[in-house]
């Protein structure tokens, strides 16, 4: 089962701006015999979220955390931190 984006934003003035970015769906696995939890799973959404916005902006933190409508990049460095989000070595 996915959940679409759409799901998972409502319409409102603080989630417009990612949601005209957010394009696709989450592949977040809602089988039961997963046994992930729903903070799990919540958690999983939100690393699938910020990651498809760090790549849609070039890795530029400022620019993806007012495209996800966070007011200030530190706290979206704090947010990549939690969910273990690290910048992929250029090659």
């Amino acid at each position: 089962k996915e959940i679409l984006a759409a799901d998972v934003f409502s319409e409102s003035p603080e989630t417009e701006p990612a949601n005209e970015k957010l394009s696709g769906a989450l592949s977040i696995d809602l089988d039961p015999e997963s046994g992930k939890s729903f903070q799990e799973l919540k958690q999983d959404a939100e690393r699938q979220i910020v990651q498809q916005h760090l790549e849609e902006n070039e890795w530029h933190i400022t620019n993806t955390a007012k495209a996800l409508g966070i007011a200030n990049h530190s706290n979206l460095i704090k947010i990549m931190k939690r969910l273990g989000i690290k910048k992929p070595k250029d090659e």
